[in-house]
């Protein structure tokens, strides 16, 4: 009897550290699984932050698109891999906050918008050995200022102050000018130099005026090529009386309208000359 007490004591001692060797190597596994799990997650993370910053940095031209149609609308992206779908979602706060900025060389009283937006990301997971959350902690705040601007507001604008009566470099024929004929009450801007010279007719003893602000990306010349710096200050005044500016930034200018080729839709007929739209 002795020895089989004995021998039953020994068998529930052997199962005892057995169930605690069992234990110990679930708990083992569990830990080796959550870090393994929590590596997948960095790993994850950190693809989210740069799918996201790639994502913000492609809404710049769509951005000005939606300005254009004063309409902001959410983009959602979806990108598929071989463990998860990730869906990249960018809200749009709509409207925009309106800003009164400063004056500047193009606008006399700015109106910028600030548009924002949050880049969210949601997971489904496929073969998921545990339930994680399916929305990503990561988020992308995006901003940009923009300026809505229309050449409407220039009298004369040039992107090239060039003329196509000679194709000679340098040629008097090759370059436009401003003389006592020329007077301009609405704002002028080139792209290149602007050209002014005394013809000895018109008023202001032949020289142009304008009345209006006058900015130019290149340099404000006298006909031959010489630069205005020669004139007096009661002449430079008599023919900029509210001044004028040079080497400022260039206004783009797209000849061929490919934003609106691009994004705009085509009504009726090619052939048509009038198009009525409601």
């Amino acid at each position: 009897m002795l020895k089989i007490l004995q021998n039953q004591h020994g068998l529930a001692v052997n199962i005892a550290v057995a169930m605690v060797l069992v234990a110990v190597t679930i708990s083992a596994m569990i830990s080796l699984i959550n870090l393994n799990l929590d590596d997948s997650n960095s790993v994850i993370w950190q693809q989210d932050k740069l799918q996201q910053q790639l994502l913000t940095r492609t809404e710049s031209e769509r951005v000005l698109f939606m300005q254009g149609r004063d309409f902001f609308s959410n983009r959602r992206v979806e990108i598929i891999g071989k463990d998860r779908v990730a869906t990249h979602t960018l809200n749009y706060r709509n409207p925009p906050t309106s800003l009164v900025t400063t004056p500047n060389f193009y606008s006399e009283l700015a109106t910028s918008h600030l548009i924002s937006a949050m880049c969210i990301t949601r997971h489904n997971r496929r073969n998921a050995i545990t339930s994680l959350t399916p929305m990503s902690p990561v988020r992308t705040y995006f901003e940009k200022m923009t300026t809505r601007s229309s050449l409407a507001q220039f009298q004369y604008f040039t992107d090239n102050d060039g003329s196509d009566l000679t194709n000679i470099p340098g040629h008097v024929a090759s370059r436009v000018s401003f003389d006592g004929r020329d007077e301009l009450h609405g704002r002028v801007h080139s792209n290149t130099d602007i050209l002014v010279q005394n013809n000895g007719q018109g008023t202001n003893d032949g020289w142009p005026k304008f009345h209006s602000l006058v900015t130019t990306a290149g340099e404000i010349k006298r006909w031959n090529g010489t630069t205005i710096s020669a004139l007096s200050k009661s002449e430079k005044d008599n023919i900029f009386p509210h001044g004028w500016r040079e080497h400022v930034p260039r206004i783009e200018y797209i000849a061929d309208a490919r934003t609106i080729r691009k994004n705009g839709r085509l009504m009726g007929s090619r052939n048509a000359d009038i198009i009525y739209a409601e």
